[in-house]
C-alpha cells in the first residue's frame, strides 16, 4: 500500500482491476480506467496482415473455412474428427490448421490422426511449405510460424486452441482477440477462464464454447450453412473489439503532461 500510494496515477485495463487497487484503501493516486492496449495492438497489426497474400486467392474461392490456430493433442482430437464430419456433407469446406508448436513431432501426428481417419486413403491434406505442389486437398497444416494471423483473414470460423489443456500450468485458452478482428465467430474449449476476452467474446455473442466432438461439428455445421448466423456472430466479434480500442490514445494523453 505504501508502494501505491507513492504514485500519482494508476490506469486499468479493466473495471475489475480497478476495484482492486480500490480495495487497497489508496488515498493519494488517482485510478482511472483506460482500456487494455492490446485491443489497439491487434486490430492494429490484423490491418496489415490483411494484405498479406499468404495463399493463393483461387484457391480458396468460394470454401467454407475453419482456421485452426494454436492447437493441441487435445484441440485435435475434437477437430479433426468433427470435420471430418463436416466434409462428408459439405463439399466447400476447408480447414486450415496450425499447431501451437509447429515442430516435425507435432505434424506428423496431425498428418497420422488425418491418415487414420481417411475413408479412402487417399490423403487430403498438404503441408503449407508444399503449396506449390497443391493438388486440390481439403486441409493444410501449417509448418511455418509467425503467420497466424495474416492466415485469421481467410477464415469463415476460428477456433483457438488450448482451450482442452489443464487448468493450471500452460493450461487456457490462447489468443482470441487476433481473429475475433476480423469480425468472424470464434470457437475454443472449455478451459478459457485464463482469458477475459475469451469470457467477453461469450458474454456478447462472438464467441461460442465447445466441450466435444460433436459439439463442434454441430457449431460448424451451424455456421456453414447458416450464412445469417455466420454474420450476426462475426458482427459481435468485430464490435467487441472495436469498441475495446482507444486505450493507447488515451495512455498517451494521460502521460502527455508529466513528459513536458
Amino acid at each position: 500500500r505504501h508502494l501505491y500510494n507513492a504514485l500519482d496515477s494508476i490506469y486499468a485495463v479493466s473495471e475489475v482491476d480497478a476495484q482492486g487497487y480500490r480495495r487497497l484503501h489508496l488515498t493519494h493516486p488517482r485510478i482511472e480506467v483506460i482500456g487494455d492496449t492490446r485491443f489497439d495492438q491487434v486490430w492494429k497489426q490484423s490491418q496489415k496482415a490483411r494484405i498479406k497474400h499468404l495463399i493463393q486467392e483461387s484457391l480458396l474461392r468460394n470454401k467454407k473455412i475453419l482456421v485452426v490456430g494454436s492447437s493441441w493433442e487435445g484441440d485435435e482430437q475434437i477437430i479433426l474428427p468433427a470435420f471430418y464430419k463436416i466434409l462428408s456433407g459439405e463439399p466447400e469446406a476447408f480447414l486450415v490448421i496450425v499447431p501451437h508448436e509447429p515442430v516435425e513431432e507435432n505434424l506428423e501426428r496431425i498428418e497420422n490422426g488425418l491418415d487414420r481417419l481417411s475413408s479412402t486413403g487417399d490423403e487430403l491434406y498438404i503441408r503449407f511449405s508444399n503449396l506449390k505442389e497443391y493438388k486440390c486437398e481439403r486441409i493444410i497444416i501449417v509448418d511455418s510460424v509467425g503467420i497466424l494471423l495474416s492466415l485469421y483473414a481467410y477464415a469463415s470460423v476460428a477456433y483457438v486452441g488450448g482451450g482442452f489443456l489443464g487448468k493450471h500450468g500452460n493450461g487456457g485458452v490462447h489468443n482470441v482477440l487476433e481473429p475475433a478482428a476480423y469480425g468472424i465467430p470464434v470457437l475454443y474449449g472449455p478451459n478459457h477462464e485464463n482469458s477475459r476476452e475469451a469470457v467477453a467474446l461469450l458474454t456478447c455473442g462472438g464467441g461460442y464454447v465447445v466441450k466435444d466432438e460433436e459439439d463442434l461439428y454441430r457449431q460448424l455445421q451451424r455456421f456453414f450453412s447458416d450464412e445469417t448466423a455466420l454474420r450476426e456472430a462475426g458482427a459481435c466479434s468485430y464490435r467487441f473489439v472495436q469498441e475495446n480500442t482507444g486505450a493507447t490514445e488515451r495512455f498517451v494523453n494521460h502521460l502527455s503532461p508529466y513528459l513536458v
